[in-house]
């Protein structure tokens, strides 16, 4: 018959310790001798018996139960501290830590990773002849970001022969694509594979491919800038450029009335920083949970047939102009504007506005558009400059 093994545990919370029993059958409990107590507990009485002297054999031979349990069960410990080394091989749990061999799985840069789904066309293969290649574009990639490529679960035979006959491989990526080559067969029908990247740290110090990241901040009462009525916060981890990371302030709840009635809001971001900004400075400090996420985009094959494609997707921004102006002969004028997130590759459209379009005709100016020069932006004017400041509705999409 089965021994009941009683185990009391005890699980930090937190702020104080949660009590667990745990009843284990013996005969499920396996030493480190290779056999079950059970086992032990039927050997030792089937030899000598039942007198107080077998009793001392018993407990020499099967060891102390509950050195065996602490050799596997899970642990809690009061800190976020690296266990000691004697502790490697089992799972630890701090108040924000779960370690296992040394690693902090929810704090390291391997601790996660994130699938990706492609769709191969069969029309945006490049190349005459092997080998063959296509360009894909992906949301949040870092140039050397390691990954690897498989199969998704439920292709047709025809789609597997199609697959063993291209041999494909991912051969190469940059910053915002990979490359696929097809060694073999150029695929005649769409084809579905699965990308699995692996988290990556930036040079911001930001995990690229890893979960959404909240921190907690508080914007103190004595720190509001009296006049403009704004307050920077210190934050590792945010980067400047607002097609990367969406940054998302949330007031805890204990400070959210008060957060709501001053209308509280971040106005910008910067590196390793954000800017909040209110209508009324609070009388109280807030606390605040700052929530990164990756910027969602839409992934999928660079167009081919030539080497610049356009991403399928855009960000509108608005642009104060000024007066200021300078004439560059031939009826064309120019004032360098700026437009957050726009880079090198940027596509800066404007968006038709009657007041725009009403401000050109009385100043007679016959064509207007932002012309990036190596990610410097100009706002150029054909025959005559805008006279007076206006705001603009631009669109910026990447290209490459």
């Amino acid at each position: 018959m089965a021994e009941i093994i009683k185990q009391r545990l005890r699980r930090y919370n937190g702020t104080d310790y949660d009590t667990i029993y745990l009843e284990t059958s013996s005969t499920s409990v396996v030493r480190s001798n290779g056999h079950t107590v059970e086992t032990d507990l039927a050997d030792v009485i089937s030899k000598a018996g039942t007198n107080e002297t077998n009793i001392g054999a018993l407990q020499t031979n099967v060891g102390n139960i509950q050195d065996d349990l602490d050799d596997y069960l899970p642990e809690g410990q009061v800190t976020d501290d690296e266990p000691a080394a004697s502790k490697e091989g089992k799972l630890i749990i701090g108040p924000n830590s779960v370690w296992i061999h040394g690693q902090d799985l929810m704090n390291s840069a391997q601790g996660c990773s994130r699938s990706v789904m492609l769709t191969l066309t069969s029309s945006a293969w490049e190349g005459n002849e092997a080998p063959y290649t296509q360009r894909y574009y992906i949301s949040g990639l870092v140039a050397g970001q390691d990954g690897i490529l498989g199969d998704v679960a439920g292709l047709t035979d025809a789609e597997y022969e199609e697959i063993a006959n291209a041999d494909l491989a991912l051969t190469s990526q940059d910053a915002t694509s990979i490359t696929i080559t097809a060694r073999g067969d150029k695929p005649t029908m769409d084809i579905h594979k699965q990308l699995i990247l692996f988290t990556t740290a930036t040079d911001e110090g930001v995990l690229i491919g890893s979960c959404p990241q909240a921190f907690e901040v508080t914007l103190e009462a004595s720190e509001w800038d009296a006049t403009e009525k704004t307050q920077t916060i210190t934050l590792q981890g945010i980067v400047a450029d607002e097609l990367k990371q969406k940054v998302e302030p949330v007031p805890a709840k204990i400070s959210s009335d008060a957060y709501f009635a001053a209308n509280v809001r971040a106005i910008e971001q910067g590196t390793d920083e954000i800017t909040f900004k209110c209508d009324t400075i609070p009388e109280n400090d807030l606390t605040v949970y700052v929530l990164i996420t990756a910027i969602i985009r839409t992934d999928g094959p660079v167009p081919v047939g030539t080497s610049i494609g356009v991403h399928q997707y855009a960000t509108q921004k608005n642009v104060t102009t000024t007066t200021t102006w300078t004439d560059l002969g031939d009826g064309w004028y120019r004032q360098q504007i700026t437009v957050p997130g726009a880079l090198v590759n940027t596509q800066i459209d404007l968006i038709d506005d009657e007041d725009v379009t009403d401000q050109m005709e009385a100043d007679g100016c016959t064509k207007l558009f932002v012309k990036n020069v190596d990610g410097t932006l100009y706002l150029m004017a054909k025959n005559s400059p805008l006279t007076v400041a206006v705001m603009l509705t631009v669109n910026l999409k990447e290209v490459y």
